[in-house]
């Protein structure tokens, strides 16, 4: 798919900025991907409602994490996902425990 999307940079259908932009985002998504799977593993109390905690915390890490890219750059941005996803997966699962 990188290829293609070059290409299409190249002919002029995209600059190159938006493609390298394009392909942080999917990163992102990927790193958020992962967190949503995160949660619910670690909760087997009630994997539909981890889920749903999940699913919000995830689109909130997303969120900050693209302000955070915009605002301090990408490198930035991924250090404070590798810290605080796990922290927000551990967070929902012991949430979970405490309900139980």
């Amino acid at each position: 798919m990188k290829e293609d999307l070059g290409t299409r940079a190249k002919e002029g259908f995209m600059t190159t900025e938006e493609y390298e932009n394009m392909t942080t985002h999917q990163e992102i998504v990927l790193l958020a991907l992962a967190t949503l799977i995160l949660a619910p593993l670690l909760s087997a109390i009630d994997a539909i409602l981890a889920l749903v905690v999940g699913l919000i915390l995830g689109l909130i890490l997303v969120v900050a994490t693209w302000w955070l890219e915009m605002s301090a750059g990408f490198y930035w941005a991924i250090a404070a996902y590798i810290i605080f996803a796990p922290v927000i997966s551990v967070s929902a699962a012991e949430v979970f425990r405490l309900n139980e």
